[in-house]
C-alpha cells in the first residue's frame, strides 16, 4: 500500500451509494470534522476503483466536487491475489508445521 494524492474524478465509482440510515448526522459530521486519514482512509485499487470508503467519497464527492484532491492508500495487489498466495504458502508450509497429519 502507498498513500497517493488523487483527485476525486479519478477515482471510479459506478454510483455513490444511496443509503438513509443516520445520513445527515454522518454527513454533518463529517463535513464538519473534514476528511481525516488517521480516522479512516479511503482504499483504491490499483486502476482507482474504491475498496474501502463508498460513503466517505461520495460525502466528498457531493461536498467540494471531482477537481478536488485527497489522499488515499492505493493497494497495489487485490485481496484476492493475497488470499491466494497466502493458500500457496499455507500449502507448501503444511508438512513442515502439521506433521503428524502426515505420518504414515
Amino acid at each position: 500500500m502507498a498513500q497517493k494524492k488523487v483527485k476525486l474524478k479519478d477515482i471510479k465509482q459506478t454510483n455513490c451509494v444511496s443509503y438513509e440510515k443516520d445520513r445527515k448526522k454522518l454527513s454533518e459530521t463529517f463535513i464538519k470534522e473534514g476528511y481525516d486519514i488517521e480516522k479512516g482512509i479511503i482504499r483504491i485499487s490499483i486502476d482507482n476503483k474504491i475498496i474501502n470508503g463508498n460513503h466517505r467519497y461520495c460525502l466528498l464527492l457531493q461536498e467540494y466536487g471531482g477537481e478536488h484532491i485527497i489522499v488515499v492508500d492505493k493497494i497495489f495487489l487485490t485481496y484476492g491475489i493475497v488470499t491466494i498466495i497466502k493458500i500457496i504458502v499455507l500449502i507448501l508450509l503444511s508438512p513442515i508445521l502439521f506433521p503428524y497429519y502426515f505420518k504414515k
